[in-house]
């Protein structure tokens, strides 16, 4: 998983921008499809919103787990800086 993050960060220095898929890494070649699966098979599941990003795995079972998350703000050109939770995990 810290693998595909941090091709994930080199993609987004190189190109300026993240993609908006894990298949778009494998198409642009920064990723081979083994990179973007957990050990168990199961997709790594990337979120690209307007100012984060979010890279998850999941446990064996293929549900997502919260001890493997990654995740950073995407601060904009004179933003305000509020500090903030980065992420809130909420349960049913």
């Amino acid at each position: 998983m810290t693998g595909i993050w941090h091709t994930l960060q080199s993609r987004a220095l190189l190109v300026g921008s993240f993609p908006d898929t894990l298949a778009e890494l494998t198409r642009e070649q920064f990723a081979r499809p083994p990179q973007t699966v957990d050990p168990w098979g199961h997709p790594y599941r990337y979120v690209l919103r307007e100012q984060s990003v979010l890279l998850t795995g999941n446990n064996a079972a293929g549900a997502p787990d919260s001890n493997l998350m990654l995740s950073q703000h995407l601060g904009m050109e004179n933003e305000d800086v509020n500090p903030g939770p980065g992420a809130v995990i909420e349960t049913p």
